[in-house]
């Protein structure tokens, strides 16, 4: 039994690893489509978080921010499509964080 819940949280742990890539390789390529393609707004997301790298500031403040991504809706298919798979990529690199932490105070609360 134990063998098979850390063989788990094992796979748990590379699959948060692999989204995680992914996700940050999704919004990099967001935030090269969003600046082209809408440079004002691009400024205003890349000014209203705080600090991180350039492109992923400003497409996570397109990401995050609500009255930003409004203006999001009028770009076009293939930028709406990369917003919303950075999205799902984001939402699931944090339900595989929970999983793992899940796992951990778990495995920590039965030895």
């Amino acid at each position: 039994m134990a063998g098979l819940t850390v063989c788990l949280e094992v796979l748990v742990i590379l699959a948060l690893f692999s989204s995680g890539i992914l996700y940050y390789c999704v919004l990099y390529k967001f935030s090269i489509m969003a600046k082209r393609m809408r440079p004002d707004v691009w400024e205003r997301a890349r000014l209203a978080v705080p600090d991180r790298a350039p492109d992923l500031r400003g497409a996570y403040g397109l990401i995050s921010d609500r009255k930003l991504g409004a203006e999001v809706e009028r770009l076009d298919a293939q930028s709406m499509a990369l917003y919303q798979k950075a999205r799902r990529w984001l939402y699931i690199s944090m339900t595989l964080f929970m999983v793992v932490l899940f796992f951990g105070l778990y495995l920590s609360l039965n030895k």
